[in-house]
């Protein structure tokens, strides 16, 4: 037996596809790639933890705003009363996004919206379930598209 928990536990089915990947994936890759052929940057989004390492292997052209090193990182310093003070703001920024997508937490006023545009995050990718997502639409995202599990959501600069 090997330790740890399987992606299969996750709610993923068997890849159908050539790169073994879940087909919802692909999914979201092609809808970003379709909404940013606009501008000439790469794409960039803050996703749900359980699509950043699937994310970063199946298609590295869209930027992660909180890659799995980080969300190793910042889960590490979550209850650090002095993270502001020790840390640049863009480091600051990241834990914003990680307090709200992975540990459920509103942020007081703009900051959450503050840290996507900081970040220049474009996309924020959560479950369609996620319990904040009223938070988030008071925070300049909108909804941009739905898969079966996930809500892409598009931050909208004023």
């Amino acid at each position: 037996a090997f330790p740890g928990k399987s992606i299969l536990a996750s709610n993923w089915g068997l890849a159908e596809n050539l790169y073994k990947v879940p087909d919802e994936l692909i999914e979201i890759c092609n809808v970003i790639h379709q909404d940013s052929t606009d501008t000439d940057e790469s794409p960039k989004a803050a996703m749900d933890f359980d699509l950043i390492v699937l994310m970063g292997q199946y298609d590295p052209s869209i930027e992660l705003t909180l890659a799995y090193s980080d969300v190793s990182f910042l889960a590490s310093q979550v209850d650090n009363e002095n993270f502001a003070e020790q840390y640049p703001p863009g480091m600051q920024s990241q834990m914003h996004i990680y307090r709200v997508l992975r540990e459920g937490q509103m942020i007081d006023g703009m900051e959450f919206a503050g840290a996507l545009a900081w970040t220049d995050t474009d996309y924020v990718v959560v479950r369609r379930d996620f319990p904040l997502m009223d938070y988030l639409m008071t925070q300049r995202c909108e909804k941009m598209y739905e898969t079966e599990t996930y809500c892409i959501l598009k931050y909208v600069e004023e």
